[in-house]
């Protein structure tokens, strides 16, 4: 899960959350500086991070809590 380089550019960091997160649409707010996220489907949910690995851990968290009435892949 710690697979991001800090240096990386923010938009690519989010691109990649996009690729391990399929059921979710990821992006970088370049006005806040943090990263968010969207389900794609079943309830709808934002979600946000102020970093690429906040996102995800918080992403897994709901996917794992069936909460969200979406099937959980693994991340």
């Amino acid at each position: 899960m710690n697979s991001f380089a800090s240096s990386e550019d923010p938009r690519h960091l989010a691109r990649q959350l996009q690729q391990r997160s399929k059921q979710w649409i990821c992006w970088y707010g370049n006005r806040t500086g943090h990263y968010w996220a969207v389900t794609r489907h079943g309830r709808a949910v934002l979600v946000e991070g102020r970093t690429p690995k906040e996102l995800l851990s918080e992403i897994i968290r709901l996917e794992t809590s069936g909460e969200l009435g979406i099937p959980y892949y693994g991340a």
